[in-house]
């Protein structure tokens, strides 16, 4: 996010199909994505707020992750 070196989290929730936005449900699927700034002390802080509009708005379809993103657990 903020390349410092240390790993943040974007999380992105939503569907996969993209007739979703249509389904008159009770659950609804468009969510916002989550922005996580690591905070190099083995602790991550909410900054969704801070990612505008791409991040805070909300969206019924999952994003593909990148060619580039890596994730791994400890």
């Amino acid at each position: 996010m903020d390349n410092d070196g240390w790993p943040d989290i974007l999380i992105c929730n939503g569907h996969v199909y993209p007739e979703v936005e249509q389904l008159k449900t009770e659950a609804g699927y468009p969510q916002r994505k989550l922005l996580y700034k690591n905070l190099r002390n083995g602790r991550f802080a909410d900054v969704s707020h801070d990612g505008g509009a791409g991040i805070s708005t909300p969206s019924p379809r999952a994003a593909a992750p990148s060619a580039t993103s890596t994730m791994t657990a400890t």
